[in-house]
């Protein structure tokens, strides 16, 4: 019997410190550390093609996680925010197309989609968690839900931009310096 790697993204939230302010700026400083790994991504390329006796598919599919867990998490929210109308705004006549004029209508209506899914993940958490009954029956406190509307500015600030500074600067040669972040 071998081992069997689980390829789970590991949440790295334990950056905590005795204020807010300093536990969102240690969250920054983790996540630009963690973008950094993108340095493995050239190791990975050269070791796919090294090894021939590891089947094609079995590393291709570990190349494009190690890929999307490297480079494509550090993009997302923009993909998701500004990727539909991002075609339209850089090239004018392709709005006049079919695609293009209902690219934001399908992409719009994905993300809606998506957005039942989140409620019903919201809704489990809620009914699985004994906590929160006692107190305020099946639901949570209402402030609770007002995080919802700031997870696109928090998915900017405390996971996209560290991921593109530390990426912009492992393109450029600057290094980043080791902090090591507090755990209150």
């Amino acid at each position: 019997m071998g081992i069997v790697p689980l390829y789970l993204v590991i949440s790295i939230d334990a950056a905590e410190s005795v204020t807010v302010w300093r536990t969102y700026q240690n969250r920054y400083q983790q996540v630009k550390r963690q973008a950094w790994g993108a340095v493995d991504v050239p190791y990975a390329i050269k070791q796919f093609f090294l090894h021939s006796e590891i089947p094609f598919w079995d590393k291709l599919n570990k190349l494009s996680f190690v890929l999307e867990s490297h480079l494509l998490w550090s993009v997302n929210w923009f993909i998701l925010t500004i990727g539909a109308n991002l075609p339209t705004f850089l090239n004018p006549a392709f709005a006049q197309t079919a695609l293009g004029f209902n690219l934001s209508k399908v992409s719009s209506f994905i993300l809606t989609l998506c957005l039942f899914g989140l409620i019903t993940i919201i809704t489990v958490t809620v009914l699985l968690n004994p906590k929160h009954q006692k107190k305020w029956g099946q639901f949570l406190h209402p402030l609770t839900y007002l995080q919802l509307i700031f997870l696109p500015i928090a998915g900017f600030f405390l996971n996209a931009l560290p991921g593109l500074e530390a990426q912009t600067r492992l393109m450029l040669g600057k290094y980043i310096e080791y902090q090591v972040t507090e755990k209150v």
